[in-house]
C-alpha cells in the first residue's frame, strides 16, 4: 500500500469514511496482490510476469489448497493451516504460548461481533444483556449489541486525560444500567478511534481488574500490531513492567462472562440472533480456570520468544511515548488471579491492517480463559460469516514473521514502517497547525486512524450534518457550509466527521483522518484554520 502523492498545485476531493486507506488514494502493497493474482489464476505460475519469490509463495498456498485450487471451500486451509501461523504471529508478538485452537477466522470485526454477543443474550429473559462501549468511539459496538438483542451501554472516555478510560465512571454507569439490563461485556477499542489515545499500562490494568471483578467479558477491538524495528528514535531505559496488581475488593468469585456451553444442535445454531423459534436453556457459571498459563502447543517447531518482547509498535500505533501493549501480554503480566480467571476475546481485521484491504473482508479473533466447550460454538456454528479465500490468503501473508531473506516479507515489514511514520508526519502536522489556532484543541494522537479536535463555540455537528444532508438530496454540492463554514464547500473537507458520529454530544468536536494524502490533509487544515480566523489571508 505505497503512501498516496499528487501533483503540485491540484487537489482532488475525497469523500470518505476516514479509516479506509485505499480510498484516500492509498495503493495497495504490489507483493501482496501478486501472490493473490497467482493463487487466482495459477497460469501466472508457468511465465515470468511476477518474481520467482512471489511464484514460490503462491505454489506453496495452492498446495494448502483442496485439489491445488482456491475455488473450494478449503476448511482445511481455514481451519489448520492460517490459524498455526496466526499462532505463531501472536506468540512472536507477546511472547506468550497461543493455541491455534483459540484462532477463529472471520470476515471481519463488523460480521463476527454480533454472533459473539449473541452467545450472552438469553431471549427468555425480561432484561436484556448490557454492552458497555466507549463514547467517543465507532458506532459499531453499539449496533452490533442491537443486532443480537443486547443493549450498549454508553461509558465515558475522560478528555482532560488524553481519552483515558474513566473506571470509576464506568463503575457509576454500570450501577445505573442494573436497573434496566444485566450488564456482561466491556468493549474496549485500542489504539482509540476517533480519539487517537493508546492506553496506558495503568489504564489496562484498572479495565482487567474491573472485568475480574464484576465479572465482565472483555471485548478488544485491537487492529493489527506487529514487532516493528522501531521507525522512532529508540527508548533510552526499557519500557516498565506492570506495577503489582492493586485489586479493590471482590464481589463475585467466580467470573462469568460467556454462558456455558449449549449441548449441540439444541437451539437453532443458523440463527443466532433473536427471536429465536425455540427455548435456549438458561445459561449457567463458567467454572473457574485454576490452572496457569498453558505451556507450548505443539506443532510449533520453532522457539518460543522470551517474555516479553521489550517493544511492540502496532501498524496505527505511532508515538514513541506511548508504545502499544496488547490485551493478551497485558493479561498474563498481570498474573493470577487476573490471568486465570478473566475471559478476553481480541478482535483483528484486514481492514485495519498495513494492508488497509477493506474490501477482502478477512480478520480472525483469539479467544483467552473460554471453556472448550464454548469455543467449539465458534468452531461449529455454520451462521458465523466466514472469510473469502482471496481475503483469507492476504491475511496468512500478513502473517509472516520478520525474515530479511524474505522479499515478501521484507516489502510487508518495509511498508509497516512506512505506514506508521505516515501517520506520525500527519498527525504532528495536525498539532503544528491548528494547536495555534484560537478556539480549536487538539489533543496529540498516539495512534489510530483519526484525530479528535475541539472546535469552541460553533455547533460543528449542525453545520455538518446540514450540508451533507443537503448534499445527499441534489445532484449538486452546496456553495458552502451553513453556519460556522462560511465559503466551504463539504466536499472540501473529506476526512471530517461531526462527533456525534461518534456518540459525542454538544456539537463542539470534529473527527479528522490522519490517512488523507499530504496535499488533501494541507487543503483540510488551511480551510480550518479559516473559519476560526477568518482574518488570515487566502
Amino acid at each position: 500500500m505505497a503512501a498516496p502523492g499528487g501533483t503540485a498545485g491540484t487537489f482532488q476531493a475525497l469523500e470518505c469514511g476516514g479509516d479506509d486507506p485505499h480510498s484516500m488514494g492509498w495503493a495497495p502493497i504490489p507483493v501482496l496482490r501478486q501472490v493473490l493474482a497467482a493463487c487466482v489464476y495459477p497460469e501466472l505460475l508457468d511465465t515470468d510476469t511476477f518474481p520467482e519469490a512471489v511464484r514460490s509463495r503462491a505454489r506453496r498456498i495452492l498446495r494448502e489448497m483442496d485439489s491445488g485450487n482456491i475455488g473450494g471451500y478449503n476448511h482445511e486451509h481455514r481451519s489448520r493451516c492460517v490459524p498455526e501461523r496466526v499462532s505463531r504471529f501472536l506468540e512472536r508478538r507477546d511472547g506468550i504460548p497461543s493455541d491455534p485452537k483459540n484462532i477463529i477466522l472471520c470476515s471481519g470485526t463488523a460480521s463476527i461481533l454480533p454472533f459473539v454477543l449473541s452467545l450472552l443474550v438469553d431471549p427468555r429473559s425480561a432484561v436484556p444483556t448490557g454492552v458497555l462501549v466507549p463514547v467517543p468511539g465507532p458506532p459499531l459496538a453499539a449496533l452490533a449489541a442491537g443486532l443480537a438483542g443486547a443493549v450498549p451501554i454508553p461509558y465515558p472516555l475522560e478528555e482532560s486525560r488524553e481519552w483515558a478510560p474513566d473506571v470509576a465512571a464506568i463503575r457509576r454507569e454500570l450501577r445505573d444500567a442494573r436497573g434496566r439490563c444485566t450488564p456482561k461485556v466491556l468493549w474496549v477499542v485500542n489504539p482509540g478511534d476517533p480519539t487517537g489515545h493508546v492506553l496506558s499500562r495503568h489504564s489496562m490494568l484498572a479495565l482487567l481488574s474491573l472485568a475480574f471483578e464484576e465479572p465482565l467479558l472483555l471485548l478488544v477491538d485491537e487492529p493489527h500490531s506487529q514487532a516493528l524495528p522501531a521507525p522512532f528514535p529508540p527508548h533510552s531505559h526499557p519500557i516498565p513492567p506492570f506495577p503489582a496488581p492493586f485489586l479493590c475488593p471482590i464481589t463475585h468469585s467466580i467470573p462469568r462472562a460467556l454462558p456455558a456451553p449449549f449441548p449441540p444442535h439444541s437451539h437453532p445454531i443458523l440463527a443466532p440472533f433473536p427471536p429465536y423459534s425455540q427455548p435456549i436453556p438458561s445459561p449457567f457459571p463458567i467454572p473457574r480456570c485454576t490452572r496457569a498459563l498453558p505451556a507450548p502447543f505443539s506443532p510449533h517447531s520453532h522457539p518460543i520468544p522470551p517474555r516479553f518482547p521489550p517493544q511492540v509498535h502496532q501498524e496505527r500505533s505511532f508515538s514513541p511515548d506511548r508504545p502499544f501493549v496488547s490485551f493478551r501480554r497485558a493479561l498474563a503480566e498481570a498474573g493470577p488471579p487476573l490471568s486465570s480467571s478473566v475471559q478476553l476475546v481480541s478482535f483483528y481485521s484486514l481492514s485495519k491492517s498495513a494492508a488497509g484491504e477493506s474490501g477482502f473482508r478477512a480478520g480472525f479473533l483469539e479467544l483467552v480463559n473460554i471453556e472448550e466447550g464454548v469455543r467449539e460454538l465458534f468452531q461449529l456454528a455454520q451462521s458465523i460469516p466466514r472469510p473469502c479465500v482471496p481475503g483469507r490468503i492476504l491475511l496468512d501473508l500478513l502473517m509472516d514473521l520478520p525474515d530479511p531473506a524474505d522479499p515478501i516479507a521484507r516489502a510487508v515489514q518495509e511498508h509497516r514502517v512506512s505506514l506508521c511514520q505516515a501517520l506520525s508526519r500527519n498527525a504532528r502536522r495536525v498539532q503544528d497547525v491548528l494547536g495555534s489556532v484560537p478556539g480549536i484543541r487538539c489533543p496529540a494522537p498516539a495512534g489510530g486512524p483519526r484525530a479528535l479536535l475541539r472546535v469552541q463555540g460553533t455547533d460543528t455537528d449542525r453545520a455538518l450534518s446540514l450540508s451533507r444532508v443537503r448534499y445527499r438530496r441534489s445532484e449538486e454540492l452546496p456553495e458552502e457550509f451553513p453556519g460556522v463554514f462560511p465559503g466551504v464547500s463539504p466536499k472540501e473537507l473529506p476526512g471530517v466527521f461531526p462527533g456525534s458520529h461518534f456518540g459525542l454530544e454538544g456539537g463542539s468536536h470534529l473527527g479528522l483522518s490522519l490517512l488523507l494524502p499530504p496535499q488533501t490533509l494541507e487543503r483540510v487544515l488551511l480551510l480550518l484554520t479559516r473559519c476560526q480566523s477568518p482574518s488570515q489571508p487566502e
